[in-house]
C-alpha cells in the first residue's frame, strides 16, 4: 500500500506542479493546500488514467488525501476482472 501512496504522490505532483513534494502528507486534504475543484479533477483524471479504474461520481467528494485516494484505488484494483 506504501508504494500506492507514493505512486499516487507523484501523480498529484504532476497534474498539479504548484505544490511541493514537502507539502502533501498520506493525511492531508488536497484542499487544504489550495486547490480548487478543477485541479482536482485533474488529480483524480490522471490516476484514473494512471491505474486504468474509473472513480464513481458519488465517490468523488470523499477522496481527499492520498490514504483515502490509495485505499479507495486498491479497492478498484483488486476487484478487477
Amino acid at each position: 500500500m506504501e508504494s500506492l501512496k507514493e505512486h499516487i504522490r507523484q501523480l498529484i505532483l504532476c497534474a498539479i506542479p504548484k505544490l511541493e513534494p514537502g507539502e502533501i502528507k498520506n493525511e492531508t486534504s488536497l484542499f487544504s493546500l489550495g486547490i480548487d475543484s478543477l485541479d482536482h479533477a485533474k488529480i483524480l483524471m490522471a490516476i484514473e488514467d494512471d491505474l486504468a479504474i474509473e472513480i464513481d461520481d458519488e465517490d468523488i467528494n470523499s477522496l481527499n488525501s492520498i490514504n483515502e485516494l490509495a485505499s479507495y484505488c486498491a479497492a478498484r484494483i483488486t476487484s478487477l476482472p
